[in-house]
């Protein structure tokens, strides 16, 4: 967001959340939020839509407390068509959509996503969210993009692998280097 802002001129940019099962979207950013807010977050809820966010036995959290975002109200799917099974495993007694997103929602209403439920990463009783490693390795001028996993590790239950895609740098007259500072 920050780049189609910087490079784009595009400063009123939104960004909004949804997901094929919701309908349509369920929460966006406001032309009138702040900058941070607009690029940071998810947005607010949109109208006629709840969104709370939920721990491993299904209670709602606190403000800013990272758990399984759920969603229900207007334009929530019934269920998956002949898939009882699915729908179930989707859409608890009280209509509430489980997204399978990991998120928090703040004071304000402001949503910000940070995981996948079944991307977090469980490193000797410790849950590690790939996509926070990921952003901050990313930050790195030399780092194209990184995809980071958990592997099985015999000591720990799981341990993080970081794959990274070097940014390849044009240096001169046919030259070109990847990678770190002494790192080929």
């Amino acid at each position: 967001m920050r780049r189609i802002i910087s490079e784009l001129g595009k400063t009123k940019a939104l960004i909004g959340y949804g997901m094929t099962e919701s309908g349509s979207t369920i929460m966006v950013s406001s032309p009138k939020d702040p900058e941070e807010m607009r690029v940071e977050t998810l947005g607010r809820p949109v109208a006629n839509v709840e969104v709370k966010v939920v721990g491993p036995s299904g209670e709602t959290l606190p403000v800013n407390k990272a758990g399984e975002l759920c969603v229900r109200g207007v334009g929530i799917m019934l269920g998956y068509l002949g898939d009882d099974l699915a729908t179930k495993a989707a859409i608890d007694s009280d209509g509430w959509l489980h997204a399978g997103d990991l998120g928090t929602i703040d004071a304000n209403g402001y949503g910000r996503i940070v995981g996948r439920s079944k991307d977090v990463v469980i490193r000797g009783g410790e849950n590690i969210f790939p996509r926070e490693v990921e952003e901050y390795l990313v930050q790195h001028p030399k780092i194209e993009s990184v995809y980071v996993v958990g592997v099985p590790d015999e000591k720990y239950g799981e341990e993080l692998c970081a794959c990274v895609a070097m940014r390849i740098l044009v240096i001169g007259a046919g030259e070109v280097a990847i990678g770190l500072e002494g790192h080929p």
